[in-house]
């Protein structure tokens, strides 16, 4: 595995000890256009890094965690899951962006989107065609809107198209197959599965909540030792920067909290919280916050 970074990324990775992971680093983002708007694409560095890392080839999100090795796929493309084309970020792509890059009558706007926190691309002609076009339509509506944006679909909608809606229109262009490899549960996490895990709706629980943190932090902890011992090294350093801030959250009136999360009233003695994500479960007491993803268990 070659991570991708520039110059302020390694000298992080280094003061961390996480370059010692590596056989090699990769500094392909020192020099990337100044007139990207990083505040709409802050995920734009990724598609970089794509362009130029050989095919047959693996892209992961930070987020994503597999706990075995990535499977042999025989098709073209593997993603973790689609997204819903109702989803407020994919509603008015076509109408806001086709112009951009993507105005040929020859592009599926039907596809539903393709989550790429994990990303398996087999052939250089799909990696092109998807690089360079996402590439291409970032530089134009970078040049057409180079101000910081004032509300979540200038900071969203971009990004996400560019990035996981475009992917299964240009593998359709190309008669590519594609391989969805999970599905999205009603509470918008990777279905259980013994192999890949994707914390992306939990960031903010881990934020906002010290034992669910902790809860978390031991179980991938204890997995590190069971499974890469020598690595232990690391541990104590990563463990006490990731607990050193904490945010607590307040809740309105009624209970809620971000529309995702509720404070739980009478409950028994012997109840507990799973973790969205892992098979690890924080005692629960009235009063306490179950987040978005988390199942309460009473005993």
């Amino acid at each position: 595995m070659l991570p991708h970074t520039d110059s302020k990324g390694l000298a992080w990775m280094k003061s961390k000890g996480l370059d010692t992971l590596y056989d090699k680093i990769l500094l392909t983002l020192d020099h990337l256009p100044s007139y990207i708007n990083h505040h709409v694409f802050w995920a734009g560095a990724k598609l970089y890094a794509l362009r130029e890392t050989p095919t047959p080839c693996v892209s992961f999100d930070l987020d994503t965690i597999f706990w075995g090795q990535v499977p042999h796929y025989t098709e073209d493309v593997v993603t973790l899951h689609n997204d819903d084309l109702d989803w407020p970020c994919y509603e008015h792509n076509q109408a806001k962006f086709a112009g951009l890059e993507y105005d040929s009558e020859y592009w599926d706007w039907s596809l539903k989107p393709l989550n790429v926190g994990f990303l398996y691309i087999k052939d250089n002609q799909l990696k092109d065609l998807y690089t360079g076009k996402a590439i291409s339509f970032m530089r134009k509506y970078s040049i057409a809107h180079p101000e910081k944006p004032e509300d979540e679909r200038g900071y969203l909608d971009p990004m996400v198209f560019c990035e996981q809606r475009s992917l299964p229109m240009c593998a359709k262009l190309l008669h590519k197959t594609v391989k969805v490899a999970y599905k999205l549960t009603g509470n918008f996490h990777v279905e259980n599965n013994p192999l890949v895990s994707h914390i992306w709706n939990s960031k903010e629980t881990y934020r906002r909540c010290p034992q669910a943190r902790e809860a978390f932090l031991g179980y991938l902890m204890s997995w590190v030792r069971c499974n890469f011992p020598k690595k232990e090294y690391l541990l104590k350093h990563l463990h006490n920067e990731a607990t050193g801030s904490l945010i607590h959250s307040g809740s309105d009136s009624s209970g809620k909290l971000n529309g995702h999360c509720r404070i739980l009233g009478d409950i028994g003695a012997n109840s507990f919280i799973r973790d969205a994500n892992v098979p690890v479960f924080r005692k629960a007491t009235k009063g306490d916050i179950l987040f978005f993803g988390e199942v309460l268990y009473n005993h």
